[in-house]
């Protein structure tokens, strides 16, 4: 589809952005666009709902980014470990609920895409999600092996940039 409408997360600065998506896995009902916003407002989502989260506790310090993890991943291993109500650290059927009934019903995301969320999730369809399938669905897996424009949650390589980007953490 051309309708000039950028993809979230896929700004270059003097490259050729990657366009290359076949890798990525569909969410049924909700298209590769509909998708990428949606996964975008609901860690956006997530993250206030952290910060609200730890301010009510008064536990101001932790905010940011736990030890080496980006504020992303903190962000989902937070709401995961909000979830798993029997601390095995797998997301069992039965603790969808919560998440269905508040974070994704109370916000304007399209239906399509919160009704199959934690479906697309369940990549084994085993009705289990693990903190790596978690991580995979929230769009934050490295991919370790495979070249960066395979993810289509990092931004293409720059050849004349090197290193982390420093703002990565403030602008998620």
């Amino acid at each position: 589809e051309k309708t000039g409408i950028p993809i979230p997360g896929t700004a270059t600065f003097r490259v050729a952005p990657n366009c290359n998506f076949e890798n990525d896995r569909e969410m049924k009902g909700c298209p590769f666009q509909m998708k990428r916003r949606f996964l975008v407002d609901l860690m956006g989502d997530l993250t206030e709902e952290r910060k609200v989260a730890l301010r009510a506790k008064n536990n101001e310090s932790s905010i940011g980014p736990e030890d080496n993890l980006s504020l992303r991943e903190t962000v989902a291993r937070w709401k995961l470990k909000t979830l798993d109500a029997n601390g095995n650290g797998i997301l069992e059927r039965k603790e969808w609920r919560p998440i269905r009934r508040t974070t994704l019903k109370n916000r304007n995301y399209p239906r399509k895409c919160r009704r199959n969320f934690l479906r697309y999730c369940d990549e084994d369809d085993n009705k289990r999600i693990t903190y790596e399938e978690w991580k995979a669905c929230l769009g934050l897996n490295d991919f370790v092996g495979l070249s960066p424009e395979n993810n289509f949650n990092s931004l293409p390589l720059n050849p004349q940039r090197t290193g982390k980007n420093p703002f990565v953490d403030q602008l998620t």
